[in-house]
């Protein structure tokens, strides 16, 4: 290896702005072509199709859309994964860009393009500097992230690989930093997501004689009161925790009390245990307004994705990579975790793992945002950045120097 790890950081900075124009022409193709979870035929084989001619080994059609391109080194060592999210989503786009999107009510409202961009753009950086390398690096292209079942669907298929590999990195888009500067933090990084349930049961009948009758609304009120009340986040709060009510729906004439009345939210918690407790809570405040109304509550919930805990040494990989590619003020350690969840974390239970997140910028539209529009300036950035950490990463000896 030529020097040690921070010479071949600097090549990899070098090559980064190589292809920056490369990469930034492939991502607005990639965001002028949305494709919905599951349905990423084009996205994908326009990623084979340039890794493979970058000399990567690369297998498709894993859970339908995903792929998964290897490259290996010239010397022993580890086995580091990067992944990226390939869907769109549901969103109709308004940013008015001459690359927008093509494809009426689907858009790259979550920088998944930028994503793809990213992890191709550090594919080309590594093979260029394949002989410098050690160990194995493997590219994760998944589908559906946005659904929550693209990660697991990946992992069943058999995505990481045999051996799994000693590490796996990511990369997200966050407006509101500067563009390209990128943070992270060890331990809690993103919460667990969970989608629920109520479904209440009364006795319908004329909105004249309510005593007559047993209203699912009046027990949805008070079931949306409690269940909100179990909410705690803000800077005071070790464990934040957010139960939040999406969507009620009851009833269909103004004078006409229903029979039964649905509630959905999601459940947003930092870990399994605070994730249990709001099942319970949820579960014990059913109970209580079921009884106290001479209501049927039924509780129904879908495991969406666990929270991300970014491990502590791969954090240091981080900060070490980010410190010879950017400096001192090109990247920083986050002082809180996010209340949004990222199906990364299905990874997490299998292998070490780290997410970072990338600035697109104070002027950029927020994410799941008609007007969201990931920064082509972080492009090289994020490029670079997964590039070192695999090449970090895949060292016998991280602290080689």
């Amino acid at each position: 290896m030529i020097n040690g790890l921070a010479e071949l950081t600097k090549r990899i900075a070098q090559e980064a702005t190589e292809i920056a124009a490369e990469i930034t022409r492939l991502r607005r193709a990639i965001h002028m072509k949305p494709e919905a979870a599951f349905s990423e035929q084009a996205t994908a084989a326009r990623v084979a199709e340039i890794l493979q001619a970058a000399g990567l080994d690369v297998r498709t059609g894993i859970a339908g859309t995903g792929l998964v391109a290897t490259l290996t080194g010239s010397a022993p060592g580890k086995i580091a994964a990067l992944r990226a999210d390939m869907d769109a989503l549901p969103v109709t786009e308004s940013t008015g860009k001459a690359y927008a999107s093509q494809h009426r009510g689907l858009a790259h409202a979550c920088g998944h393009d930028g994503h793809v961009a990213m992890l191709v753009g550090a594919g080309l950086i590594l093979a260029t500097l394949r002989d410098e390398l050690s160990g194995e690096v493997r590219l994760i292209f998944q589908p559906a992230e946005e659904v929550g079942a693209g990660a697991r669907t990946m992992i069943q298929a058999g995505a990481l690989g045999d051996p799994e590999p000693d590490a796996i990195f990511a990369l997200h888009a966050w407006p509101g930093l500067p563009v390209g500067i990128v943070g992270s933090r060890p331990g809690h990084m993103t919460a667990s997501n969970d989608l629920f349930t109520l479904t209440v049961t009364g006795l319908g009948g004329h909105g004249a004689r309510p005593h007559l009758a047993r209203s699912p609304i009046l027990g949805v009120a008070e079931l949306v009161d409690r269940i909100s009340a179990l909410t705690k986040i803000g800077d005071d709060v070790e464990l934040p925790r957010v139960v939040s009510i999406g969507s009620m729906h009851s009833g269909s004439r103004a004078n006409v009390i229903p029979t039964e009345a649905v509630v959905e939210g999601t459940i947003r918690a930092p870990n399994e245990t605070v994730r249990d407790e709001l099942y319970a809570s949820i579960r014990d405040i059913a109970r209580d307004v079921a009884l106290s109304q001479d209501l049927q509550v039924v509780f129904d919930a879908h495991m969406y994705c666990p929270a991300v805990m970014n491990d502590p040494s791969l954090y240091e990989v981080f900060v070490q990579t980010s410190n010879d590619l950017f400096g001192p003020y090109g990247w920083f350690e986050m002082d809180r975790m996010s209340m949004g969840s990222e199906d990364f974390a299905c990874y997490l239970d299998h292998i070490p793992g780290l997410l970072v997140r990338i600035g697109t910028g104070s002027e950029s539209g927020q994410l799941h945002n008609g007007n969201f529009d990931f920064a082509d300036g972080a492009l090289r950035s994020g490029s670079a950045l997964l590039a070192g950490m695999a090449a970090r990463a895949t060292c016998e000896d991280l602290s080689t120097e």
